[in-house]
């Protein structure tokens, strides 16, 4: 459960879908509350800069968004029908003599038939999280990896890109959790998340060491 609460914490972050979709030139307002470092432009591509140091932590996001019509990439959103989103995020502790937190993660996203009332989106990520946890002079090292891949996820074009409700969807998560001790050989475990979505209601399926459990939630409403 706090795995899925994170994912879907990692997927809200970013541009403002709904701005991005509506938009002909991109601006730092398409980022949300937050300005930006630069907004440029370059090969059809719109591409945000973001750098962030609080809480102990220096953030660093690079957005890209490109629009296309019929497969041909365009400066402007008008007429354009397909959308391609990239996302790269670094966060980097900025004190390691105590216990902390870095992560990486790499997000692709394509969204095709945005001119009509339902879009559909596909895509790939990977994030790698690293905990070191110093406590009476004992260090443990938590590194968790993961590649998820989204597919055809259903959602209504005039919702926010990053909170609508999809309709339909499937999600697959390889997660890879290794714990290594300040003494003795690291523990590795391996767990396996698939996803489905019907109206807003995720059916999920967790397999670990051949054993799997089954649970349901509601993430949205219809």
């Amino acid at each position: 459960a706090q795995l899925s609460d994170s994912l879907v914490d990692l997927a809200g972050l970013g541009l403002n879908m709904t701005v991005v979709a509506n938009a002909d030139i991109l601006t730092e307002l398409a980022f949300g509350p937050m300005p930006v470092d630069s907004a440029t432009i370059s090969d059809t591509w719109h591409i945000f800069l973001l750098t962030n140091s609080g809480s102990g932590v220096s953030d660093a996001w690079i957005d890209s968004v490109q629009f296309l019509k019929d497969g041909i990439a365009q400066v402007n959103a008008s007429g354009a029908n397909q959308m391609s989103y990239v996302r790269n995020w670094t966060q980097t502790a900025l004190d390691t003599t105590a216990s902390y937190t870095n992560l990486t993660s790499h997000t692709v996203l394509g969204a095709t038939a945005t001119d009509q009332v339902y879009g559909v989106v596909n895509g790939q990520f990977t994030m790698d999280r690293t905990d070191v946890t110093k406590s009476n002079g004992e260090t443990t090292v938590r590194t968790l990896s993961l590649a998820g891949a989204m597919t055809n996820f259903t959602v209504e074009r005039y919702s926010n890109w990053h909170s609508g409700c999809p309709t339909t969807g499937t999600f697959t998560i390889e997660a890879t959790l290794t714990v290594t001790p300040s003494a003795g050989s690291p523990i590795v475990s391996t767990w396996m998340f698939d996803i489905s979505l019907v109206n807003g209601r995720a059916l999920i399926t967790t397999t670990e060491s051949g054993v799997s459990f089954v649970a349901s939630a509601d993430l949205c409403t219809m």
